[in-house]
């Protein structure tokens, strides 16, 4: 799963309301996590996935990207 798009503040946060009805047993991708509102959201879906992600610092050092990999 790849969540991507308009800034968290105006349209990501439907991702983790509706996380139920998504397969999460595979790898999740979340990108821009060095924004404020990304980030939270990444927080409030490792939580309620039980699993932490690991951030990646992409080509550009001001950019950064979480993966969530599935449970073994």
């Amino acid at each position: 799963i790849l969540v991507d798009g308009p800034p968290g503040t105006i349209g990501r946060g439907g991702f983790y309301k509706n996380l139920n009805l998504f397969n999460n047993n595979i790898p999740i991708i979340l990108d821009d996590v060095e924004r404020e509102e990304e980030l939270k959201l990444l927080r409030l879906v490792e939580q309620k996935l039980g699993r932490k992600a690991i951030i990646h610092q992409g080509d550009d050092e001001d950019k950064h990207f979480a993966v969530l990999m599935p449970e073994a």
